[in-house]
């Protein structure tokens, strides 16, 4: 048996997120008829065609994977009205992300790129713009993170932010101390 990597509290906050996310139930539209299932310890109703199920997300992956059903997905609109409103932001303001948004956007890329009807240009399209939104919200983040006092607005900050701010302000605030060093 190989020796556990140890993780970084970054590391562990995220996946903690992550798992958060996956567990959430979502509603699934049935495109097929599904048998009565037990998909780990999820337990899934005889169902018809058309009628809407709430199953956790990680087994509506598995479902829709299965070709029983498809989520309802406006991740790209989202992605590109977020972009638009970040770029109009001052460097030190955040706009508002919906709920786990990066956690859904990653969802929907995977998803994106796995469709064989997927243009390479929508794909390139939608993962420029997820890159452009990930940098702006990163640098924002920073010139917040080397404020003297922190933002007292923080509720547009993702929870995803919030574990990589908390870190690179403590970062931030460690370095500045040792540059100026304390009188005893």
């Amino acid at each position: 048996m190989e020796p556990v990597e140890p993780q970084s509290p970054l590391e562990v906050s995220l996946r903690d997120e992550a798992l958060k996310f996956g567990n959430q139930n979502i509603k699934l539209s049935l495109i097929k008829d599904i048998p009565s299932l037990k998909i780990g310890s999820v337990e899934v109703k005889e169902s018809k065609v058309g009628e809407m199920i709430e199953v956790p997300r990680w087994a509506s992956d598995i479902l829709c994977n299965m070709g029983f059903g498809e989520r309802e997905n406006d991740m790209g609109v989202e992605l590109f009205k977020a972009l638009t409103l970040e770029r109009i932001q001052p460097p030190t303001q955040l706009s508002g992300l919906p709920v786990n948004f990066y956690f859904k956007l990653q969802s929907y890329i995977q998803n994106f790129s796995t469709s064989s009807a997927t243009k390479e240009a929508d794909f390139e399209k939608v993962t420029n713009s997820a890159r452009g939104i990930i940098a702006l919200r990163i640098s924002k983040l920073l010139c917040l993170a080397g404020l003297s006092s922190p933002p007292v607005d923080v509720r547009s900050i993702t929870p995803e932010e919030k574990i990589l701010y908390d870190n690179v302000r403590g970062l931030v605030s460690h370095w500045k101390e040792s540059m100026v060093e304390k009188r005893t």
